[in-house]
């Protein structure tokens, strides 16, 4: 593979009338996903009832996925123009072109109203773009239901009332309100004018086209159950029901399937009308297997599949093609007898699908009952009526065949089903990368991302992956050490991981490697997670570890190398929530400390103490001031030192305000980004945004910087130097939670970003503010546009260029550029 070369851009300026100015417009113009695939909880499969090649499916991080060719590649949707809800399956309706769902919410800065509240949300062109509907609700809706057979009939859940429309959204009705109890939406069967809702207060059904709907309480349901999932089919005239169902006071409309699945109660039939009762169909299917889901296709009742795990989560696809009199359990894991795999498996591999539990999401195809899909953490096909089940995680190119052993040290390529999340990246050339990710290790490339092997783990001696959440790999400079940050649980400092509980059992420790990650030993086990690590460049011997505890957390030193450890005196005001290390030049320590809500407990109701900040030793850590300012006190993230200030004192730190569902919170409406030119003793909120995560310069560009915000992408400056920057969306960009931003030290046009849920992402960095003097790195053939103030009339516009081609624009105020690589270009303008 041949590597990128970059080239050098002069900009001169022949300026003959004093108002021109040069500008540049560009931004990067296109990120592509990277990652082996997998790794997260994958809800809410549809097969369209149009075209069995088309599925949707929602990631619980966000990101909603698509294949157009039956599985074998999946597209993540932009954000900006969808974003996921767990428990809302895509609506098909009887025209292709009108869809419905539920996304979250992404407005952040509204104090009013709950943050990700649900959405409901139209598409009239298949998809291809999606606009929001009329919102019946006040607090958000969970779910919505669309009649296959209409376009203009839907339901939509409030958490305590259900509304229908039969006019596509343009109007709705409340139609069950019990008395401001809750109400779960547990799916319909719709038949003309009769539709029938399974509820937690039971079966709810209108007779006259949803004017009006009533409880029809049918003998049969174990007493205090309700209907965690309803599906139907009508043969001839017969009409019958299935469910499965669950403790009725534990379907809170906003809960998930994975909360609610040990209170799952059993499989129920019923032939609708007469005298008729709902029956236990459980017959086969043993004791102590929880059954999830059950589905059918369309128009018809006797081929059934059901979604089940055991007491040990071993999953189970159970299939009846008697309408539930018997069933069989259709996945195969043992030897993977029946399934292509990825990483992945039953049988080897590099993690095991014995305890990876009942399947979150299920559909069958309403034309084919052969063709089901399971989501899960990796989410499976089944096309033979479950004689064979396909992974979708990897591309069917790198997958291991039906059984055959889920290889290790194989390199696989993702599908596009990139649903876990990253941390951190260590380049160990242009080409080999290490990445730091959670629920899957450590992912290790040798051809700059296209695929990743899983051989750099560590692994249990019995053979699958032993420690699966890395958050970062430091190379010790001069040699060929590498060390990593392990921790027992995930996504540190996320959603709820700050409450004292979420952390207290989880272990921790630092690996280290001698020859690049292939093998790893033990460096020091801690006991408690451990996110961050820095070593000092006059001192290989002294490293620093930031240990996550409560109360034994904090900043951990080590000056022989790593044998021996000592806990370093707290910063003021700190609760054992450290994140960032970064050791300046002449010696100095800055440090962040994350949020910990008051007295330790987790509840979105809770404050936060003011425990976080900003922290700076002048004595390796004996002793610290502390450098905040009073809106960073709550809830700092991330501190960037920025790399073109040669005296080190221009510092950026990004903060969350809102971190909670609901507001009221005592940091709320602090959020965004801060910057310090004076070593942190004064700051400035240059960009407002409530859950501001992290940030990053560019390594040639001083003037450009990228800002990642939680649940609303990236932003960047072109102007960062200014007292007031400008931040603009990256348009490119499409997945709504990006963690961090790294560049390529072997290639500084090449930007990765990882992220929250959606692996990593690269992008061709090819835009950057020219100035008068000095030379700018461009990268490979890179096309950028020029421009120039509106002269005064009748002035001449000349261009010249040398390294590069005019491809439009000469003789106007805006030019278009294609430059050439490996050589010095330059461009001029005349306005006469």
């Amino acid at each position: 593979m041949h590597q990128k070369k970059s080239m050098l851009l002069r900009i001169v300026f022949l300026l003959l009338l004093s108002i021109i100015t040069f500008s540049l417009f560009a931004q990067p113009a296109s990120f592509t996903p990277h990652g082996s695939g997998g790794g997260g909880y994958m809800y809410a499969p549809s097969i369209s009832p149009h075209d069995p090649d088309l599925i949707y499916l929602n990631c619980d991080m966000a990101g909603v996925y698509y294949t157009e060719n039956g599985g074998s590649a999946w597209t993540l949707k932009d954000n900006q123009q969808l974003t996921s809800m767990t428990k809302s399956k895509m609506q098909f309706t009887s025209d292709p072109a009108i869809m419905y769902t539920i996304q979250r919410s992404l407005n952040q800065n509204q104090p009013e109203d709950a943050v990700l509240r649900g959405e409901p949300m139209k598409s009239i062109n298949g998809g291809l773009s999606w606009q929001e509907m009329n919102d019946p609700t006040a607090t958000g809706a969970h779910r919505i239901l669309a009649d296959p057979g209409s376009t203009q009939r839907i339901l939509i859940n409030e958490y305590d009332r259900l509304f229908f429309s039969n006019n596509g959204g343009d109007s709705f009705s409340q139609v069950f309100f019990p008395n401001g109890d809750l109400v779960w939406l547990g799916g319909a069967f719709w038949d003309g004018q009769n539709i029938y809702v399974g509820t937690n207060h039971g079966l709810l059904v209108s007779h006259n086209n949803g004017s009006s709907f009533a409880i029809e309480n049918i003998a049969g349901i174990p007493a205090g159950s309700g209907f965690f999932h309803l599906t139907g089919a009508k043969v001839n005239n017969t009409i019958r029901l299935f469910a499965t169902v669950a403790t009725a006071s534990e379907l809170y409309p906003w809960n998930e399937a994975r909360n609610i699945k040990p209170y799952m109660t059993g499989v129920y039939r019923l032939t609708y009308g007469g005298n008729n009762q709902w029956s236990n169909i459980r017959n086969n299917i043993p004791s102590d297997d929880r059954i999830l889901w059950i589905d059918n296709a369309a128009a018809n009742f006797n081929t059934l599949w059901i979604a089940a795990d055991n007491d040990a989560d071993e999953p189970k696809v159970y299939k009846s093609t008697n309408g539930g009199n018997s069933w069989v359990n259709t996945f195969l894991i043992p030897d993977n007898q029946n399934l292509t795999t990825g990483w992945g498996g039953g049988l080897e591999g590099a993690f095991w699908y014995y305890n990876m539990g009942a399947a979150w999401g299920i559909d069958v195809d309403d034309n084919d009952p052969d063709h089901v899909i399971i989501s899960d953490g990796y989410t499976h096909i089944t096309t033979d009526g479950g004689n064979t089940w396909h992974q979708q995680y990897v591309t069917p190119a790198t997958e291991n065949a039906i059984g055959n052993p889920s290889l290790i040290d194989k390199f696989y390529q993702s599908s596009g089903l990139n649903v876990t999340t990253g941390h951190h990246i260590h380049f160990i050339s242009d080409q080999e990368i290490l990445a730091s990710c959670t629920d899957i290790g450590n992912q290790y490339s040798n051809d700059g991302g296209q695929h990743w092997s899983f051989a750099r783990n560590t692994f249990y001696s019995y053979g699958p992956v032993a420690n699966n959440n890395w958050y970062m790999i430091l190379k010790k400079p001069g040699f060929n050490t590498l060390y990593g940050a392990i921790s027992g649980i995930n996504d540190m400092y996320q959603d709820g991981r700050i409450c004292d509980d979420c952390i207290e059992f989880a272990g921790g420790m630092i690996l280290r490697s001698e020859d690049n990650g292939i093998h790893w030993d033990t460096l020091h086990d801690f006991g408690h997670p451990v996110i961050w690590l820095a070593i000092s460049p006059a001192n290989t011997q002294m490293m620093f570890a930031s240990v996550v505890h409560h109360s034994l957390g904090g900043i951990y030193r080590t000056m022989d190398g790593g044998s021996s450890w000592v806990k370093l005196p707290d910063p003021p005001r700190t609760e054992g929530r450290p994140n960032n290390i970064h050791i300046l030049n002449d010696g100095s320590l800055v440090v962040t400390y994350a949020a910990r809500p008051v007295g330790g407990t987790g509840s979105d109701s809770d404050p936060l103490s003011e425990s976080s900040g900003v922290f700076y030793s002048t004595d390796n850590g004996n002793s610290w001031s502390d450098r905040t300012a009073p809106a960073m006190r709550f809830f700092t993230r991330d501190i960037v030192i920025d790399p073109h200030d040669p005296a080190q004192d221009t510092w950026y730190a990004t903060v969350w305000g809102r971190f909670s569902t609901f507001p009221g919170q005592n940091n709320q409406g602090n959020g965004g980004l801060y910057r310090s030119n004076d070593r942190g003793l004064t700051w400035t909120r240059i960009f407002e945004h409530e859950r501001t995560q992290s940030c990053n310069i560019h390594p040639v560009n001083a003037g450009r910087i990228y800002v990642s915000v939680e649940f609303d992408g990236l932003y960047f400056s072109n102007n960062l130097n200014t007292p007031q920057p400008v931040f603009s969306r990256v348009t490119a960009y499409p997945f709504a939670r990006p963690k961090r931003i790294f560049f390529n030290p072997f290639n500084s046009c090449e930007m990765w970003v990882t992220t929250m849920g959606g692996a990593l992402w690269k992008g061709e960095e090819t835009a950057f503010v020219p100035s008068i003097s000095g030379d700018q790195q461009v990268c490979n053939n890179d096309i950028l546009q020029y421009s120039i103030d509106v002269p005064p009339p009748g002035s001449t516009i000349t261009w010249t260029v040398s390294g590069g081609e005019i491809l439009s624009g000469q003789g106007t105020t805006t030019v278009l550029v294609e430059w050439n690589s490996g050589s010095v270009g330059q461009l001029s303008v005349t306005v006469e």
